[in-house]
């Protein structure tokens, strides 16, 4: 698990433990999610009645 979290994480290698590593990984990706969903349009937004 450690070494797979030092390659997504770009790191060669840490101090920190493996938990705060895991915690790292897992706030990046909540990040990227969050990223993601901001960028797709709102479908409250479009009116598909004509």
């Amino acid at each position: 698990m450690r070494e797979y979290l030092l390659g997504r994480l770009g790191l060669a290698d840490s101090q920190k433990a493996t938990d705060a590593l895991l915690l790292r990984h897992c706030a990046d990706q909540i990040t990227e999610c969050e990223r993601q969903i901001s960028e797709q349009p709102d479908p409250r937004m479009h009116d598909d009645e004509h």
